[in-house]
Protein backbone atom coordinates (compact mmCIF):
# COMPACT_ATOMS: atom_id res chain seq x y z
CA UNK A 1 0.00 0.00 0.00
CA UNK A 2 1.73 3.15 -1.12
CA UNK A 3 1.57 6.35 1.30
CA UNK A 4 1.37 10.46 0.65
CA UNK A 5 2.20 12.81 2.99
CA UNK A 6 0.25 16.33 2.35
CA UNK A 7 0.20 19.51 4.17
CA UNK A 8 -2.96 21.32 4.03
CA UNK A 9 -3.70 24.56 5.55
CA UNK A 10 -0.94 23.93 7.84
CA UNK A 11 -1.82 20.26 8.61
CA UNK A 12 -0.21 16.93 7.78
CA UNK A 13 -1.96 14.77 6.71
CA UNK A 14 -1.13 10.70 6.07
CA UNK A 15 -3.18 9.34 2.64
CA UNK A 16 -2.93 5.53 1.85
CA UNK A 17 -3.21 4.38 -1.89
CA UNK A 18 -3.04 2.00 -4.37
CA UNK A 19 0.82 1.16 -4.89
CA UNK A 20 1.74 3.14 -8.16
CA UNK A 21 -1.08 6.05 -7.38
CA UNK A 22 1.43 7.88 -4.97
CA UNK A 23 2.45 10.47 -7.37
CA UNK A 24 -1.45 11.05 -9.00
CA UNK A 25 -2.57 11.32 -5.08
CA UNK A 26 0.26 13.78 -4.33
CA UNK A 27 -0.90 15.80 -7.47
CA UNK A 28 -4.38 16.05 -5.72
CA UNK A 29 -3.56 16.78 -2.38
CA UNK A 30 -1.27 19.59 -3.35
CA UNK A 31 -4.55 20.97 -5.65
CA UNK A 32 -6.37 20.80 -3.04
CA UNK A 33 -3.58 22.39 -0.94
CA UNK A 34 -3.98 25.05 -3.27
CA UNK A 35 -7.60 25.71 -3.49
CA UNK A 36 -7.97 25.83 0.76
CA UNK A 37 -4.64 28.62 0.54
CA UNK A 38 -6.70 30.85 -1.77
CA UNK A 39 -9.79 30.36 0.53
CA UNK A 40 -8.35 31.20 3.39
CA UNK A 41 -6.63 34.08 1.91
CA UNK A 42 -9.66 35.32 0.52
CA UNK A 43 -12.03 34.67 3.70
CA UNK A 44 -9.33 34.38 6.46
CA UNK A 45 -9.14 31.39 8.58
CA UNK A 46 -12.36 30.34 9.23
CA UNK A 47 -11.91 26.47 10.38
CA UNK A 48 -10.52 23.50 8.23
CA UNK A 49 -13.68 21.96 8.00
CA UNK A 50 -15.20 25.13 6.21
CA UNK A 51 -11.68 25.85 3.92
CA UNK A 52 -12.31 22.32 2.38
CA UNK A 53 -16.13 22.20 2.21
CA UNK A 54 -15.00 25.43 0.48
CA UNK A 55 -12.58 24.40 -1.80
CA UNK A 56 -14.65 20.65 -2.23
CA UNK A 57 -17.88 23.35 -3.73
CA UNK A 58 -15.55 25.83 -5.86
CA UNK A 59 -13.72 22.55 -7.42
CA UNK A 60 -17.27 21.04 -7.50
CA UNK A 61 -18.67 23.88 -9.41
CA UNK A 62 -15.55 24.06 -12.08
CA UNK A 63 -16.11 20.17 -12.49
CA UNK A 64 -20.13 20.90 -13.37
CA UNK A 65 -18.58 23.84 -15.59
CA UNK A 66 -16.27 21.24 -17.91
CA UNK A 67 -18.98 18.84 -18.03
CA UNK A 68 -21.63 21.31 -19.46
CA UNK A 69 -18.94 22.91 -21.92
CA UNK A 70 -17.99 19.10 -22.97
CA UNK A 71 -21.65 18.30 -23.28
CA UNK A 72 -22.07 21.09 -25.29
CA UNK A 73 -19.04 20.59 -27.88
CA UNK A 74 -20.10 17.14 -28.14
CA UNK A 75 -23.17 18.18 -28.88
CA UNK A 76 -22.10 20.73 -31.49
CA UNK A 77 -20.08 18.56 -33.16
CA UNK A 78 -23.38 15.36 -33.32
CA UNK A 79 -24.90 18.34 -35.16
CA UNK A 80 -21.90 19.06 -37.61
CA UNK A 81 -21.59 15.20 -38.13
CA UNK A 82 -25.39 15.08 -39.29
CA UNK A 83 -24.90 17.92 -41.23
CA UNK A 84 -21.97 16.82 -43.35
CA UNK A 85 -23.64 13.29 -43.76
CA UNK A 86 -26.80 14.82 -44.60
CA UNK A 87 -24.72 17.26 -47.23
CA UNK A 88 -22.69 14.17 -48.48
CA UNK A 89 -26.10 12.53 -49.45
CA UNK A 90 -27.59 15.67 -51.06
CA UNK A 91 -24.79 15.75 -53.26
CA UNK A 92 -24.82 11.68 -54.35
Amino acid sequence: MGQVQATINGRLYKLDCADGQEQRLGELANFVGDKVEQLAKEFGQVGDIRLLMMAALVTADELFDLREELKTRQDSEIVREASSAAEVKAAS
